[in-house]
């Protein structure tokens, strides 16, 4: 495990310092409802995985205590093959509805949201390939490799002054694509050659539609809940509120690139040890997650210096991420904790039914804020706050099943969130300072 975490790590911090270029690069290179747009392509691409419906997640269900050697390689074949061509028929039916029912902007955005549709949800099923088979090195290197790639296509776009934002998610796609061709080739023996009839062995596509189908449904509404602000500014405010509220999301989220990395190098390895071990390792787990993640509490006093010294026009986003930097630390939380024990509980149904409360509550919350204030930054605290119900929720939840005690954890957040906001009223050195001398 040591070794698959360095390779995560490594990979990330080479990453998250390409990622930080272009986060902070490309809003300067295009316009701000240029950068909007591009943002709103990246957005609404976050969603295709739900077309899938479940097959994905249903065989990283079934075979994630599998070895390569394992595994039935005809029947691996069988379901690249049965995912191919679903996708493609999804696909196509998406860019026939893209010209059907939007034009302008929102049409190219669309046609290309759809296209991405069949590379990305092939791309994640041979990432989850990766992750069973604890080939984390494979994942590594690509995404170096494709995290590269974007950086010099960026560097291109300023040699040659292109601020067009449609060519930019172009290159993502084409981006996308040499990634989906280095994978299956990578896995060329389990995608090509013979396989099991799929009319035959039926039975083993629904078994794994069974299993996988809760879990996405849950994942899904995982994503609308930590998606449905982006949703609420690009339906109720105009395209540069949502160029400047992405911004922030974007900038943001690079923190949860190590924590996704993570996460999924832990879920292989809790997937095998033993069952009496799972109290244990929860209570370890989730104290150490909290102390580490608060940590990135500290990105707001960085951030709001790069902001106002290079990119003025994006000013407005610093109150925003007052509000996001937290919320960030309650998701990355979430994400390596309580989404992999429902994942190694086999608790699919009961991530469904809590992530729809969780979605419920996000838009009680969401209502309240806005008919008291419809701004933005109203926006980002309803955000905040809709993550803290669901920290709190999934915390309890599993401290409940455990017999553990979990109000360590809620006092320590709120003492450290409540230091977070007293200090963002002082200057770069004093604020981070307190923040520090605090923590």
């Amino acid at each position: 495990m040591k070794r698959n975490l360095i390779y995560v790590l490594t990979s990330n911090i080479i990453n998250v310092s390409i990622g930080i270029a272009i986060g902070f690069v490309l809003p300067n290179l295009l316009t701000v409802d240029g950068f909007g747009y591009y943002q709103l392509f990246i957005f609404y691409s976050g969603y295709v995985g739900f077309f899938h419906f479940g097959f994905i997640d249903g065989i990283y269900l079934k075979y994630g205590g599998y070895n390569y050697e394992d595994i039935n390689i005809e029947t691996f074949r069988k379901y690249i093959f049965y995912l191919f061509f679903q996708q493609s028929i999804i696909s196509i039916l998406f860019i026939i509805m893209s010209y059907l029912f939007f034009s302008g902007d929102r049409q190219g955005i669309f046609v290309l949201v759809s296209i991405n549709l069949f590379i990305l949800n092939i791309i994640t099923y041979f990432s989850f390939l990766s992750q069973i088979f604890k080939n984390f090195r494979l994942i590594s290197y690509l995404s170096i490799l494709i995290k590269t790639l974007n950086f010099i296509v960026i560097y291109i776009f300023i040699i040659f002054k292109l601020d067009n934002y449609h060519l930019m998610n172009i290159a993502i796609t084409l981006l996308n694509v040499i990634s989906l061709v280095i994978l299956i080739y990578y896995y060329r023996k389990i995608t090509f050659g013979k396989r099991e009839s799929i009319i035959q062995q039926n039975n083993d596509i629904k078994e794994i539609y069974i299993m996988g189908f809760p879990l996405m449904i849950g994942n899904f509404i995982g994503i609308l809940v930590v998606g449905i602000d982006a949703f609420i500014v690009d339906n109720l405010f105009g395209i540069d509120d949502f160029s400047t509220y992405s911004f922030a999301i974007s900038v943001t989220s690079l923190l949860l690139i190590f924590v996704g990395s993570v996460s999924s190098v832990l879920y292989p390895y809790l997937s095998r040890i033993n069952k009496d071990k799972y109290k244990e390792f929860y209570s370890k787990l989730a104290n150490l997650s909290v102390i580490f993640c608060s940590l990135g509490l500290a990105t707001y006093f960085i951030l709001i210096v790069i902001v106002k010294a290079y990119l003025p026009k994006y000013v407005d986003s610093i109150m925003i991420f007052a509000f996001l930097i937290p919320a960030i630390v309650l998701r990355s939380f979430i994400s390596l904790v309580t989404t992999n024990y429902y994942r190694i509980l086999k608790l699919q149904k009961k991530y469904l039914v809590n992530n729809i409360l969780a979605l419920m509550a996000s838009i009680i919350v969401f209502t309240v804020v806005l008919l008291i204030n419809k701004s933005i930054e109203a926006v980002a605290l309803g955000y905040l706050i809709s993550h803290f119900l669901w920290f709190l929720y999934s915390d309890f939840y599993f401290s409940k099943i455990n017999s553990l005690k979990f109000l360590k954890r809620f006092f320590y957040l709120i003492i450290i969130f409540s230091s977070y906001f007293i200090v963002i009223r002082f200057n770069f050195v004093i604020g981070i300072t307190l923040f520090l001398l605090s923590y």
